[in-house]
């Protein structure tokens, strides 16, 4: 079974209600949850942040609906963010503090 289709179901939603939700077409819905057609980008994480799974989970490259096939390890933020540029544990420290700020202000953005 598709897994949007699984979790729409799983929420007791028609189609129409979960399109209306991500404002999509319901027939685009229909496409995904058929197989014709993928999400993008953006409907991807519409999709992952209302249903609360990783993206990952929709995508069915993993079971767990929380586990993400990427690692986000510091070095892997350090390299994504300066390349090969040394930084030290403090600028690792500043990134993170600011991550946060965003993640909890886009937080606050959607309550409103």
């Amino acid at each position: 079974m598709n897994r949007i289709k699984e979790l729409r179901q799983a929420k007791n939603m028609k189609q129409s209600e979960l399109s209306e939700v991500l404002s999509v077409a319901q027939n685009t819905l229909s496409y995904w949850e058929n197989g014709k057609n993928e999400p993008d980008q953006k409907s991807l994480f519409a999709l992952s942040d209302f249903f609360e799974v990783s993206i990952d989970y929709i995508l069915c490259r993993t079971d767990d609906p929380f586990a993400s096939s990427v690692q986000n390890t510091d070095d892997t933020v350090k390299f994504a963010l300066f390349g090969d540029v040394e930084i030290d544990d403090d600028v690792m420290d500043e990134v993170k503090t600011y991550a946060r700020f965003v993640a909890e202000r886009k937080k606050k953005q959607k309550g409103k």
